[in-house]
């Protein structure tokens, strides 16, 4: 409810003057390179060193979708929502037997109402918003390896409220490139054992 109530108060951020303007409507699926890098403690163990390149990612991937849509006006206003999602799995063998499963779902949910101005042949957008990151990490150990405990995770999300600036850009072939900076980030975290 409360996710709901924090989009709509995005709304009255668009002026009246852009209802009776005309509107244009971009949607775009796309791709996008990553790793994971970092530490990251689940129930009895902390602190464990993560490490995981493209080509593990790639390895791995069950399942993923990244869609951008952007809407606006011709009196400069707009806004933008934009999903990325990302389904890990693996399954390891234990040295000794046994098997243990591990399954990571990640995604990140952007919602900017922003303002284009026109700029020297180029534009600047100036956008301000959230971002929605939902992450789930689920562990199943075999109990012929860890007595005791079949299965544990860690279910974490947070918002960052955020004000950017983009240039972006029309290419000659028609597509478009964006250069962005986050300007501010501010993060409000909740975490949620399971066992």
């Amino acid at each position: 409810m409360s996710r709901k109530l924090l989009l709509l108060s995005l709304l009255p951020m668009l002026p009246a003057a852009a209802a009776a303007a005309e509107w244009t409507f971009e949607l775009e699926p796309y791709i996008m390179a990553t790793s994971i890098s970092g530490d990251t403690s689940v129930g009895r163990v902390t602190g464990v060193e993560v490490d995981v390149d493209m080509s593990d990612i790639l390895e791995n991937l069950e399942m993923a979708a990244m869609l951008h849509f952007e809407a606006h006006s011709s009196g400069g206003w707009g806004f933008a929502l934009d999903y990325g999602f990302m389904d890990l799995g693996a399954d390891i063998s234990a040295p000794l037997g046994g098997v243990i499963d591990a399954d990571l779902r990640q995604g990140v949910l952007e919602a900017l109402v922003m303002r284009r101005t026109e700029m020297g042949g180029g534009q600047l957008d100036i956008m301000g918003g959230f971002r929605w990151w939902d992450n789930d990490i689920d562990i199943q150990v075999d109990p012929a390896i860890w007595p005791g405990t079949v299965d544990f995770g860690v279910k974490e999300d947070w918002f960052d409220l955020v004000v950017e600036r983009a240039l972006p850009n029309r290419l000659a072939n028609g597509g478009r490139c964006s250069f962005g900076v986050t300007l501010v980030d501010w993060a409000s975290q909740q975490t949620s054992p399971r066992h």
